[in-house]
């Protein structure tokens, strides 16, 4: 610190107040500066930003609202951190929930967390997840609009992107005690290390609506099923979730270890089954023009 100002409590307190060390050594504070150049450069992998942050061992978390303290409220289980389109998921959400953004304020972040093992013990299980972050004076109030939320079994029709994710809080209840949060935290794992990715180019954005009922082509990827034929069994889909990513026209598509081969033989007949299955008037909004769905294990940046 610049000794002009280490006898200085004022200012001490403003700057450096807020900013403290977890017990895994990341150190957190609000730094607020501006910059002309955007948030998608600075962390694109391949920018001098990125690689001066990454050579310098510095990692910055975007904020989206003014807060002093951000706190995480709690995580989607089975929301792929490494893959999930936070914009959209956010905005799903936004609809969902029914919030005022400016009363209660959220965000999606993935990064590592921590719940306690049980009652009493220090010692935390710690993970990588989908975290939903607010202000702590609105983490309480957020919390209680997280809970009603569908189950994700019926919610996935009307909200098809994070529907199928259910919330977990980071703070105990009398209907949420320590043992469920671990158990959930500890499935969420389990989930994510079984995922494997397939990477589809020249898809559209699975957003883009495909009739005249305004089914999106995400819920009609959501429709493949193992068995190839129609069925509302859960562990027959395909798919456990498929996303956008950076690259225009590419789609990783992620499923479970045991389907992965029945994905890539559906996957290799995509033309055919697109072209059947969508209305010709909606093709446009489907395959991107004079080129076929091909597949690639290449990875791809997809976090938003």
């Amino acid at each position: 610190m610049d000794n002009i100002h280490c006898g200085d409590s004022e200012f001490f307190t403003e700057y450096y107040g807020n900013h403290r060390s977890l017990l895994h050594g990341n150190l957190t504070g609000m730094v607020h500066f501006q910059t002309s150049t955007p948030w998608t450069k600075i962390k694109a992998f391949q920018s001098r930003y990125f690689l001066w942050l990454t050579d310098n061992c510095i990692f910055l978390n975007y904020t989206k609202f003014e807060t002093e303290t951000l706190v995480p409220c709690g995580f989607l289980v089975s929301a792929h951190p490494g893959y999930i389109r936070r914009n959209e998921a956010e905005e799903e959400l936004h609809a969902s929930l029914g919030l005022d953004l400016s009363e209660t304020p959220f965000q999606l972040s993935s990064r590592s967390v921590s719940v306690p093992i049980k009652d009493d013990v220090t010692r935390g299980y710690s993970f990588t997840a989908v975290v939903v972050e607010t202000s702590t004076k609105y983490a309480s109030k957020l919390r209680e609009c997280f809970y009603p939320l569908q189950n994700p079994r019926t919610a996935i029709t009307d909200y098809p992107y994070t529907g199928q994710y259910q919330f977990v809080p980071m703070v105990k209840s009398t209907d949420w005690p320590i043992t469920k949060i671990y158990q959930l935290a500890h499935l969420h794992s389990s989930i994510i290390d079984d995922l494997r990715a397939i990477y589809v180019h020249n898809i559209q954005d699975v957003n883009k609506v495909i009739d005249d009922t305004g089914y999106s082509l995400l819920q009609g990827f959501y429709g493949m099923t193992v068995s190839r034929k129609s069925s509302d069994d859960p562990k027959d889909r395909l798919l456990h979730s498929i996303h956008n990513t950076t690259r225009t026209g590419v789609k990783v598509a992620l499923v479970q270890t045991t389907k992965y081969e029945v994905a890539l033989g559906q996957f290799a007949n995509l033309q055919n089954i697109l072209t059947n299955c969508v209305d010709p008037k909606y093709h446009s909004s489907v395959l991107v023009p004079g080129s076929g769905p091909k597949l690639s294990g290449r990875q791809v940046d997809s976090i938003s």
